[in-house]
């Protein structure tokens, strides 16, 4: 009888902790699903928290930057900030948490001190239960865009330097 009692106690703490295994694989394969997922996005991701820390990013924003992961692990939202941007960018941050949602225009700072214009979008993120934790976003490289605008405004003021002399 004690060894029978034994046999079912081990083989049930055996299947507990074959349950268990199959789990952290399949928790293991979800998240490297994930992990891809975002970094086949062409956009740069972020996720910071309540307190402007750097938490998760995909391998764009890194290419965008130019920082390595070390460098972007706990990296404050502000020094993604160029100066003069910073005002706007920060009210843009105050306004995310307030409406849940922010889109703004505005030029990320480089690891090599240049800038990149982006448009930033964000969303408040909550935990399990409910509570804020912080923010999640994308940030879209329109340095292509603002050339063209640059150029369009350029062509503008010609026109209008020759003034009706165009028919």
């Amino acid at each position: 009888d004690v060894e029978v009692s034994l046999a079912k106690v081990l083989a049930s703490n055996a299947a507990a902790a074959l349950e268990r295994v199959a789990r952290e694989v399949a928790l293991h394969e979800e998240q490297a699903f994930t992990e891809a997922a975002l970094d086949a996005l062409e956009e740069a991701f972020y996720v910071f928290d309540t307190e402007g820390k750097l938490l998760r990013w995909n391998d764009e924003l890194a290419a965008k930057t130019g920082y390595d992961d070390a460098e972007l692990a706990g990296m404050d939202s502000s020094e993604f900030m160029i100066e003069a941007d910073r005002p706007r960018l920060v009210g843009a941050i105050e306004n995310l948490y307030e409406s849940g949602q922010e889109r703004i225009e505005g030029s990320v700072r480089t690891h090599d001190g240049g800038s990149l214009p982006m448009e930033l979008s964000g969303a408040v993120l909550t935990d399990g239960e409910g509570e804020t934790c912080g923010f999640v976003g994308v940030g879209r490289d329109i340095s292509q865009r603002k050339e063209l605008e640059r150029e369009l405004e350029r062509y503008r003021r010609v026109v209008e330097t020759m003034g009706d002399g165009i028919y």
